[in-house]
């Protein structure tokens, strides 16, 4: 079982489309990233990527602020319809993305996800901060100014599918018992 996370971009400052994808165990497997492709040739790439695992793939989890809706809906033309509905964009607020933030922490710190040693990947996840703003009593969870949080957004993503529709717990089906007479 696979679970999709997708962050969408425009490749304007460096700023990448990523895909990570987390298997049922909570180990990411996949991780691409490129920002220097059209809009037409990222769906053309993530679509590449998900035919192929369609049947293994539970969840895939867009990001649908700003280019995110549009992006998202032309990958859903392109998925067939069992797939397509596997779709469960995700709206990035700030209670949203406090959620997903925590959750991944708590992750890391049981080890319940391993990730792949992907040198942007851990540079981005080491300058990943929270900001208290004291006038209005948020935090803020971004990237440094002048860098980017892509890949720790399709990270998190990838693993709030996982969460929220992994299944746990062990079942059997017990046998029947026969006497003859």
């Amino acid at each position: 079982k696979l679970y999709v996370g997708i962050d969408w971009a425009n490749g304007v400052d460096n700023d990448d489309t990523v895909i990570s994808i987390i298997n049922d165990k909570g180990k990411q497997v996949l991780l691409q990233y490129w920002n220097d492709l059209t809009p037409t040739q990222q769906i053309d790439v993530i679509f590449g990527i998900i035919k192929p695992i369609e049947k293994q793939i539970v969840v895939i989890q867009p990001e649908l602020n700003s280019i995110g809706t549009p992006y998202t809906d032309l990958l859903k033309d392109r998925l067939q319809v069992s797939t397509r509905n596997k779709v469960q964009g995700f709206n990035t607020t700030n209670q949203s993305k406090a959620e997903i933030v925590s959750d991944l922490q708590v992750a890391f710190e049981q080890n319940q996800i391993s990730i792949l040693g992907d040198e942007k990947q851990l540079r981005q996840l080491s300058v990943y901060s929270a900001e208290y703003n004291p006038k209005t009593r948020n935090v803020y969870y971004n990237a440094p100014q002048g860098l980017h949080d892509d890949i720790c957004i399709a990270l998190m993503l990838s693993y709030n599918a996982f969460r929220k529709n992994k299944i746990t717990g062990s079942y059997s089906i017990g046998k029947a018992c026969m006497t003859k007479k």
